[in-house]
């Protein structure tokens, strides 16, 4: 699981993130993208989960860094764990475009989604 975005726009009562201590923020891509890069030395397939404290979504490169880890070639699969408040139709074409990657958005809050 890789948190990158320890903001979120929501107070649900199951969430942990009031009680941390330290308020999370974006996580730079830099780091997300030195994280992947350090997977690469396993030599092995692997799924990323989005999520953690925060709503990935909520995160102002999210897609730039979605489209980071879709080009790396040991991800099998990627799991967005998301409220679906910022599901758009841009959100929603990433089933089309994301070829040969399973794409699971786990949404917690699905009358949320905007159609």
């Amino acid at each position: 699981e890789i948190e990158i975005c320890g903001s979120c726009e929501l107070d649900c009562i199951f969430c942990y993130k009031n009680s941390l201590k330290e308020k999370r923020e974006f996580m730079d891509a830099a780091i997300f993208k030195k994280l992947l890069s350090e997977m690469r030395t396993y030599s092995l397939p692997y799924t990323i989960c989005l999520g953690g404290s925060g709503e990935p979504t909520f995160h102002p490169e999210f897609y730039s860094l979605l489209d980071i880890a879709c080009s790396e070639s040991l991800v099998e699969q990627i799991i967005i764990e998301t409220n679906g408040i910022n599901a758009d139709s841009n959100f929603f074409d990433l089933f089309w475009l994301i070829g040969g990657i399973g794409f699971n958005p786990v949404l917690t809050n699905p009358s949320s989604i905007i159609s």
